[in-house]
């Protein structure tokens, strides 16, 4: 991960709403199962210009510890940063995101937030 890397990702998360990052630094192109954050790893960020480099690398090893992905969505201007796991099953998905005080889930094959 550089600052040319960086730059791109932001430019991605912008034209899509969001971006999910493999523990390794890659884009997940997750097809099936549902993505829930992990509470204590939200972040939210005021502006894209201050996503900084450090922050992405610093969230990349924690996912590679915890065996997650590092999610970033846009929600009225801000980007949010956060740690999430892909759980197969919606109901246990939901039980999951409860249990971590998340306020939704996002369902990779359909594209859309489902909120607790």
């Amino acid at each position: 991960m550089n600052a040319k890397r960086l730059k791109e990702l932001k430019n991605y998360i912008i034209e899509n709403d969001g971006l999910t990052l493999s523990s390794d630094g890659k884009i997940a192109n997750l097809k099936t199962g549902y993505m829930v954050s992990l509470s204590g790893y939200e972040k939210v960020i005021k502006d894209i210009k201050f996503l900084e480099l450090a922050q992405v690398k610093s969230y990349l090893k924690k996912a590679k510890r915890l065996n997650a992905f590092v999610g970033f969505w846009v929600d009225d201007g801000k980007i949010y940063l956060d740690l999430s796991i892909n759980i197969s099953n919606k109901k246990e998905a939901l039980k999951i995101a409860k249990n971590n005080k998340q306020l939704a889930i996002f369902d990779c094959k359909k594209l859309v937030s489902i909120h607790l």
